[in-house]
């Protein structure tokens, strides 16, 4: 469905204040005919050119938009076009409020040749900008988005909404059909095929992008009062257990995902879908929330094997909780990557090692809690944070007891008898340094209480943000072996 422009501001804001251009398209190929386009154009659109641009407020938050209206030359971006979503851009930066982009466009403008090509670099300069400003960028892919404008900044925006019924591709469908000789399925350029396949966060009816807008834009708004510095909870030292037990508990089948845990400690969630690059894992949860008035960013491993999309999909996380400036929570509950020959052969080694190098350096506070089981380097490279946690019967391990057993018994049916030998424990890793504070879990473990986990684990996370700074040396110093007099080794 094509929504004309004036209906859609109505309908998404507020208010809205037009930012007025005087800016006139003009015919840098000499087009035949070009300039009885652009009038006509504006006769039956009742616009001066293909986008919109102003101040706008949704749900009580201040953005910058940009809205095309398709009934203008295909809703084509040319230098007129480019040069308003540029200004956009720098003015919402300059303010750092978020910029929404709204997107119902056939691609760059044919008649200006070249000169309308070069908007993509042109608006994809602008919007690195405006990332390294700091501020929140929304895209909403609208029928239809394709070409240049799809294939710049559109994508870049740090949320992707596509409307239902929107067509969504680089080609057009007939173009795509014309270049490859061959039928499109019936589920290419859909936007349901764009969210299964990773490349937006979200599907909505048209009547409810606008609550949409406002649930990512209540996520990450600024705190309006400072909240009260929380207590730190007292140390706690678990008492020595078996740690075949401590295994057993952390994998019991009732204890809370975290995703359960998020669900229960954070005020207001808004989940992010996909790695941008072709795939979505459903066992990593990404998103924006709140920690009752204080904005952060959460990647979490959620009881599952993460795929090398899924390693692409937490740095997602990771990067934009730099962008932002704000703090990333992580939380661990996997027993390892999936090492599937899909995964393998997706690039499972290297996405791991980048997601070590993403939050090794991300330059804002990295808070991390291991919630159940933490497998191997997978899920180390979620749990590197300036702050570190364990829930009391959580568990962190090189290997898992059966994987040892295998290796050391060539027997896997010996687990039981080599998980000591693995020292997994809460207790272990508070000795050695690699996390600094256990979670006492309530009454039998987390399984018999969930809310009260949960809410332990808030005590701490409100703690642990309010206190964390950033400090990428100490960070991965966390990781050096100390020495003492008795030589090399973790103490």
């Amino acid at each position: 469905m094509l929504i004309p422009v004036r209906q859609r501001i109505a309908t998404l804001f507020e208010s809205f204040e037009e930012i007025a251009s005087d800016a006139a398209s003009g015919d840098p190929i000499e087009f035949t005919g070009y300039a009885s386009q652009v009038r006509k154009a504006q006769s039956t659109s009742g616009e001066s050119e293909s986008v919109v641009i102003g101040i706008g407020e949704i749900g009580g938050h201040t953005v910058i938009a940009a809205i095309f209206e398709f009934s203008f030359l295909g809703g084509s971006m040319g230098e007129v076009a480019g040069a308003r979503l540029e200004e956009a851009m720098i003015l919402a930066g300059r303010r750092k409020v978020p910029f929404l982009a709204v997107t119902s466009t056939g691609g760059a403008r044919l008649q200006e040749g070249m000169a309308a090509l070069a908007q993509m670099p042109r608006t994809v300069a602008a919007s690195m900008e405006l990332a390294r400003r700091g501020s929140l960028r929304i895209t909403v892919l609208s029928q239809p988005t394709t070409g240049g404008v799809y294939a710049s900044f559109a994508s870049l925006a740090d949320v992707i909404i596509a409307e239902e019924d929107a067509t969504i591709g680089f080609a057009g469908p007939r173009v795509a059909e014309a270049v490859t000789g061959h039928r499109l399925e019936a589920d290419s350029h859909t936007a349901r095929s764009a969210f299964a396949n990773g490349l937006v966060d979200a599907v909505v009816p048209a009547d409810q992008t606008r609550d949409e807008i406002s649930s990512i834009l209540g996520a990450v708004a600024p705190a309006t009062s400072a909240p009260p510095a929380p207590s730190r909870p007292e140390p706690f030292e678990p008492p020595t257990a078996a740690a075949w037990d401590e295994f057993t508990l952390a994998r019991h089948p009732e204890r809370p995902a975290p995703s359960q845990l998020i669900a229960r400690i954070f005020s207001l969630t808004y989940q992010l879908h996909g790695d941008r690059a072709g795939g979505k894992d459903l066992g990593v949860w990404t998103g924006l929330a709140r920690l009752d008035e204080t904005p952060v960013v959460i990647a979490a491993l959620d009881q599952a094997r993460p795929t090398a999309a899924g390693f692409r999909q937490a740095r997602r996380a990771i990067e934009l909780s730099g962008r932002l400036r704000l703090p990333l929570v992580t939380f661990i509950d996997t027993p390892g990557a999936d090492p599937s020959f899909a995964s393998e052969y997706g690039g499972l080694a290297g996405e791991i090692a980048r997601t070590f190098e993403a939050i090794l350096s991300v330059k804002t506070p990295v808070i991390s809690v291991v919630t159940g089981e933490g497998g191997s380097g997978g899920a180390l490279a979620l749990a590197c944070g300036d702050a570190a946690a364990m829930l009391q019967h959580a568990v962190f391990s090189v290997i898992s007891p059966e994987g040892a057993a295998a290796i050391w018994r060539r027997d896997a049916s010996k687990a039981k008898e080599v998980a000591d030998e693995l020292k997994p424990s809460a207790l272990h890793l508070l000795k050695m340094g690699l996390v600094d504070q256990v979670i006492e879990e309530p009454g039998e473990g987390a399984h018999a209480d969930p809310q009260g986990a949960a809410r332990a684990l808030g005590d701490w996370l409100r703690w642990a943000v309010h206190n964390t700074r950033a400090d990428t040396n100490l960070r991965a110093a966390r990781f050096r072996p100390r020495r003492n007099s008795r030589g090399p080794g973790l103490t």
